[in-house]
């Protein structure tokens, strides 16, 4: 089920992180993580939408730790990396997806839908 607001511990600092959709400008939206840094939080623009139309046919879902099969769009093939961490996927209804997942410091994120 596609989302607009989910939480996780997305950078194993053992509190909740926030990713949410939200409309920046007219037509324009954008998916952000709010990520907890001590007692605070650090708002991290992760995915831009530009465009969009009301609803927005995107969504959000949560992606376990562990092994993850994604696309790697220069070698037209299928890989695989091991997530330390919960990760977010923005997924787009029958068109394309990208997670984006928490490593050394900040954000990567992969293809993982087409």
């Amino acid at each position: 089920m596609l989302v607009n607001y989910v939480s996780a511990d997305f950078n194993g600092d053992h509190k909740l992180d926030y990713a949410l959709i939200l409309e920046d400008t007219k037509n324009d939206f954008a998916v952000w993580v709010l990520q907890s840094e001590g007692s605070a939080y650090q708002a991290i623009r992760l995915h831009e939408i530009e465009g969009a139309t009301l609803p927005i046919d995107m969504g959000l879902e949560l992606v376990p730790k562990g092994e993850l099969d994604y696309i790697d769009l220069d070698a037209d093939d299928t890989k695989t990396i091991t997530l330390k961490y919960q990760a977010l996927q923005v997924s787009f209804f029958e068109r394309a997806a990208a997670t984006y997942y928490w490593q050394n410091g900040k954000y990567k994120s992969v293809t993982t839908g087409d």
